[in-house]
């Protein structure tokens, strides 16, 4: 037979505190608005549209996987570095 938690009693609401927001200074800077920051996510996601046209082309070319050797690593990695390269151009 399975063991049971002991029970606790429910916490009433008048023994919560009471929640405090604090805001904070409002940002300058938008990114969405400033061409500093479109210019580098332009950039990183071109960067990514070309390394997956790249790593398209080149997979022919590419050896096969070996097992023992574990080559299929740098392929796993050559994708998820374009992966992040490409999430970090929609941020």
């Amino acid at each position: 037979m399975a063991r049971r938690a002991p029970r606790t009693k429910p916490i009433s609401n008048s023994d919560r505190r009471p929640v405090t927001i604090l805001a904070g200074p409002a940002p300058t800077v938008r990114a969405e608005t400033d061409p500093l920051f479109l210019s580098i996510a332009e950039f990183l996601r071109k960067s990514a549209l070309g390394l997956a046209g790249m790593l398209l082309v080149i997979r022919a070319y590419y050896p096969s996987e070996d097992a023992e050797t574990g080559t299929g690593l740098v392929w796993i990695f050559a994708i998820l570095a374009l992966t992040a390269i490409g999430l970090v151009a929609n941020l």
